[in-house]
């Protein structure tokens, strides 16, 4: 549906975004070891994000870019999912936003590659960047663990919480008593 392709585009963007913050966050944060090899290790997975990330948000100057490459504004999103493992069967898609233009329409091509979930290699392409947002955020995930390992040690004295709570309750009222409102 255009429901979901628009989210999946968002979904993408989203991504780029975020992990653009969160590189400019730890690039700022005071005391932190820019050229610990945990740290170097993600930014060097992650220098395409700024790239990717200006297309969008300068869109007015990439603008002739995008048109001489004959390409779609908002760029392509591919992916490969897994659709039968013993058969070695693999699915590429394709999401174009917009009008189909010729540049846009780049399959990916999974062969020889190791899935490491039922989707993956999910590549945003946009102007001249190419980016698969899988190993970005397999790199934000490795990165994460290495700063939750660093951190055990200096809060293992501080009480432990839980992270976010939700509560859900669903209440059946009596259809003989309606509510009533004060």
């Amino acid at each position: 549906s255009i429901l979901s392709k628009v989210s999946a585009m968002h979904d993408a963007w989203s991504i780029v975004d975020s992990v653009f913050r969160l590189r400019c966050l730890l690039d700022k944060t005071p005391n932190l070891k820019k050229k610990s090899p945990g740290l170097s290790l993600f930014f060097r997975q992650t220098t395409e994000v700024g790239n990717l990330r200006n297309v969008v948000q300068h869109l007015d100057t990439e603008m002739q870019t995008i048109i001489d490459l004959n390409i779609a504004a908002w760029g392509s999103l591919t992916w490969a999912t897994i659709i039968d493992a013993e058969k070695h069967l693999i699915r590429s898609c394709l999401i174009v936003p917009g009008t189909l233009i010729s540049g846009s329409n780049t399959i990916l091509n999974p062969l020889g590659r190791d899935f490491h979930s039922q989707v993956d290699y999910i590549t945003l392409h946009a102007s001249r960047f190419t980016l698969c947002l899988s190993e970005v955020m397999r790199s934000v995930e490795q990165l994460i663990k290495r700063f939750e390992k660093s951190l055990e040690s200096q809060t293992e004295a501080l009480p432990k919480a839980t992270g976010d709570y939700l509560c859900s309750i669903d209440i059946i009222g009596n259809p003989s008593k309606p509510a009533k409102s004060r």
